[in-house]
């Protein structure tokens, strides 16, 4: 079997592009998977210098940035192979001018025995659930590019139907305090309940009564497929 070394944002913080090509030459990797924008910034340069192939992982639903790194670290000329999470995300590669040729669709799989042993219960109770509390709730980042404003948003309007309605929201990121805020101002603050950032989301997804998704740049959200 060929060696392959991934690459993801966790392990090239602390690395440049000669400290990557050092290890690929080291340790005989043959090949480079890159797992993000910055993976492949520093991973497409390194896989030169190492002459072993690279491949980039796409899994966001929108078309290639037209800037002179992202036509760079994007080039077919550089890249073996593109991964897609979607037949989406494989048209958004091609719109950007990525050959179809060179694109692979990979659908991203869930642990359904781990999910199945999540049970309704376990999940409130993990939530903090009242007896009668009607839960709704969301996980991920609370970033813009989620689309936590709009779960908000439709929450408020939720709330105004169902008075014991509670939304939790799972994650944590540089949007919380603008969100809290937005909370307040629509008067459903105290309805909402900021969890942070957990590792136990998928349990928690469990004792939710329905999930809110309100993303429009995932290619295949697994969130969405752990929530079904």
């Amino acid at each position: 079997f060929s060696r392959i070394l991934e690459i993801s944002n966790k392990n090239i913080i602390n690395n440049a592009i000669l400290s990557i090509a050092r290890r690929v030459r080291r340790e005989k990797f043959s090949i480079l998977h890159l797992h993000d924008g910055t993976a492949a910034a520093l991973g497409v340069a390194a896989a030169r210098l190492t002459k072993i192939p690279a491949i980039v992982h796409r899994r966001i639903a929108s078309p290639l940035r037209r800037g002179p790194l992202t036509r760079w670290k994007y080039s077919p000329k550089r890249v073996a192979r593109f991964i897609a999470v979607s037949e989406v995300v494989s048209s958004a590669l091609q719109q950007s001018g990525i050959p179809a040729g060179l694109i692979r669709v990979v659908h991203s799989g869930s642990d359904i025995a781990t999910l199945s042993r999540y049970d309704r219960a376990e999940g409130r109770a993990s939530l903090g659930c009242a007896g009668d509390e009607v839960a709704f709730g969301s996980v991920g980042k609370l970033a813009s590019k989620k689309g936590m404003d709009v779960v908000i948003r439709a929450f408020a309007q939720i709330r105004s139907a169902i008075a014991g309605a509670r939304l939790h929201l799972i994650g944590d990121g540089p949007e919380r305090k603008n969100l809290e805020e937005l909370a307040a101002s629509l008067g459903v603050a105290e309805a909402i309940r900021f969890h942070g950032p957990t590792r136990d989301g998928a349990k928690m997804i469990a004792g939710l009564d329905m999930f809110l998704f309100a993303s429009e740049l995932e290619g295949a959200p697994g969130v969405l497929r752990e929530a079904m």
